[in-house]
């Protein structure tokens, strides 16, 4: 009914807000950390390996079930100069990671093997996606900062053309992979005892 999508609207609103209120409050605080050499010198050795960079983005996805929640959190380190953008565009990689464990680990039923092939899809697409441009980090976001040198759309912009970039590229071999699924996870085995509960 109307009064529903209103309602589902509002929270859909509401939810946005605090989130961006949250990250504006994040950058508050920051900001005067944003001087100290420590914390420059901390963050640097902390950033320094691109593949601990998308564990470290994973991590906060599936924490935060949420890619879009982490890719907030990156733009706004990236717009204070905390993080540089190929360490930003590595965390980018972490948070779709990330945000695809959940669904394979909460969802579908533990006995029905079947019901756990979309999640592993949806990953192993992902993760043969960051392997595809793990080594090409610095040329990427050399390339996205001469598109836009705003570091907030650069986040925005590298999050949104790596999922279309993925879409296009695994529809092509979407029946295989579903084979190979079906293959691995097959349904499971029909009782055939009249008697036995549905």
């Amino acid at each position: 009914s109307t009064r529903t999508i209103v309602r589902d609207l509002g929270r859909v609103g509401i939810g946005l807000g605090l989130m961006l209120l949250s990250l504006h409050i994040l950058l508050d605080t920051l900001a005067p950390a944003e001087n100290a050499p420590n914390v420059r010198t901390l963050l640097t050795a902390a950033t320094a390996m691109p593949a601990l960079n998308i564990l470290f983005g994973a991590a906060l996805a599936w924490a935060a079930h949420s890619s879009v929640a982490v890719v907030l959190l990156v733009s706004s380190l990236a717009y204070s100069h905390f993080i540089t953008p190929d360490v930003a565009i590595a965390l980018v990689l972490g948070a779709n990671v990330g945000s695809a464990i959940n669904p394979l680990l909460e969802g579908g039923a533990l006995g029905n093997a079947s019901a756990r092939r979309l999640p592993l899809g949806n990953l192993i697409n992902r993760l043969v996606g960051c392997a595809i441009v793990l080594p090409f980090l610095h040329p990427i976001s050399e390339a996205m900062r001469a598109l836009d040198s705003n570091p907030v759309r650069l986040v925005a912009d590298f999050h949104t053309l790596f999922n279309v970039a993925l879409a296009a590229v695994f529809i092509v071999p979407l029946p295989a992979v579903a084979k190979a699924l079906e293959w691995l996870l097959p349904e499971p085995p029909v009782s055939r005892d009249a008697a036995a509960p549905l």
